[in-house]
């Protein structure tokens, strides 16, 4: 049975790959908004990882981690757990809860399988990425030729950047998957200047999209690695060199081209050089409020999008959002978990570099996971659908690439009775998420009927219009 059901985890595998690769391209008919099609499709990818998972456990598979971070995850969750059933709103906080560990299971079902094929999964991951970033380049392009042949009279990013309803959306996506195009020019690849000009240009409309915190992200991250070893470093010249070719490019597409040709830019990244916070000091201070009226337990999952947060649903700091609804405990844990990886994996960041041994991609993956982390201390990287996944996926690939070349003992064998756990562990979250799909998008009409009526704002969290305290 072992064959078939490597078979089957590798199948239910590609097809939340594919399913993943499919969110961010716009390649399905026009909807009302992408963020609540882009959250259905992350439900639909728990639910095939779900089938992948059980796949894994019939063969058996093991999970190369410390027992201690085992526990902690567990007590973490078991605070989510304690927080929603005393929170205001218990129904969307174990939304949350659910959501989260529905993305742990998509992060040890990566995991997993990159351990078993390294070199395959390797392959595929790098040409999901390459291929998601090149259909958005050439829509860009397609789109940047119509504003000139329709006549629009205006360069709009936010017109050029579609398939998200915000555009920091793409910025979120392109911090993800900036680190990842430089696989192949720290390899032996044939035709690199294909993927030089694929980087550049994602240089380059992440530079167009405005986001800043994106731009700081990446240039951090840079700095850092120079600091770590030859192939962290070489990584790191890599984006600065393509940064300045994107840099150029971009001042051709809004600069020279425009201008011969008549037309304005709107939105221009340029107005976004200012050290203006865009209302976020407002969020944390309010954030810090809530915080500290329950700052144990915390208001509960979610229930930031339950309080008059202003213009947001969320705070746009990963901690302060943890802390004010997860509670200081969880918090002081989960910064424990983060510190320890953060931790080891400069470490080994150092030791591949001293070996010489099979860096690369390790490297580029370090660099997605930390521009992720950085990023979310000024964004809600860690809220919206696309970024989940693609975190969790390059996440289980970290953690599969770390244990493979640390070759350490810390595997937890899959007993029959951890398999039931797992089966109730992953899939009581999964129904529920699939159940609050089936309702929500049963009253999809008359919920949005319901909320132009009462000029509800768009403040994205689960949902686009991401207010709970009306449901």
């Amino acid at each position: 049975m072992k064959p078939v059901a490597n078979m089957l985890a590798s199948f239910f595998a590609a097809l939340g790959l594919g399913i993943l690769l499919a969110l961010p391209l716009e390649i399905y008919p026009a909807v009302e908004n992408l963020h609540d099609l882009q959250r259905a499709g992350q439900i639909l990818i728990f639910f095939v990882a779900g089938l992948a998972g059980i796949s894994i456990l019939r063969n058996g598979s093991p999970i190369a981690m410390r027992r201690e971070v085992w526990g902690a995850l567990v007590v973490v969750l078991a605070l989510g757990v304690a927080s929603s059933i005393v929170s205001k709103k218990p129904f969307w906080a174990f939304v949350e809860v659910s959501v989260f560990v529905s993305c742990l299971l998509v992060f040890f079902v990566s995991s997993i399988i990159c351990a078993r094929n390294p070199e395959k999964y390797k392959y595929v991951l790098h040409c999901a990425v390459v291929f998601s970033c090149l259909w958005i380049v050439l829509k860009f392009f397609i789109l940047y030729a119509s504003v000139f042949i329709s006549g629009l009279g205006a360069v709009d990013p936010w017109f050029l950047l579609s398939g998200f309803d915000n555009i920091r959306f793409f910025g979120q996506f392109s911090i993800i998957t900036m680190p990842l195009l430089a696989l192949p020019l720290l390899v032996s690849a044939s035709r690199k200047w294909i993927f030089w000009f694929l980087l550049s240009m994602w240089w380059c409309l992440l530079i167009f999209s405005g986001t800043r915190g994106g731009w700081i992200a990446i240039a951090l991250v840079a700095f850092i690695f120079f600091l770590l070893g030859s192939g962290a470093r070489k990584w790191a010249i890599i984006q600065g060199k393509s940064a300045l070719s994107g840099l150029l490019m971009f001042w051709i597409l809004t600069g020279p081209i425009p201008l011969i040709c008549g037309m304005q830019v709107t939105n221009h990244a340029v107005d976004r050089l200012n050290a203006s916070s865009s209302g976020r000091v407002d969020l944390w201070s309010q954030a810090v409020d809530a915080w500290w009226k329950n700052p144990l337990m915390g208001l509960g999952p979610m229930h930031l999008a339950n309080t008059n947060q202003g213009r947001a649903a969320h705070p746009h700091q990963l901690f302060l959002q943890w802390a004010a609804e997860w509670g200081g405990i969880s918090l002081i844990i989960l910064l424990c978990i983060i510190g320890y990886a953060l931790h080891e994996m400069f470490k080994q960041i150092r030791q591949r570099g001293e070996d010489g041994k099979g860096e690369e991609l390790y490297v580029c993956v370090s660099a997605s996971i930390l521009a992720a982390l950085i990023l979310g201390m000024v964004d809600g990287i860690f809220v919206m659908p696309v970024s989940q996944m693609w975190f969790s996926v390059l996440l289980g690939c970290l953690f599969a690439e770390h244990a493979r070349y640390s070759r350490t003992n810390h595997s937890v064998p899959i007993s029959k009775s951890m398999a039931l756990s797992f089966l109730v562990l992953f899939g009581a979250p999964i129904i529920f998420l699939l159940l609050v799909l089936v309702r929500d998008g049963s009253n999809h009409g008359n919920r949005q009927q319901m909320q132009h009526s009462m000029s509800e704002p768009i403040q994205p969290r689960f949902w686009l219009r991401g207010r709970i305290e009306r449901r």
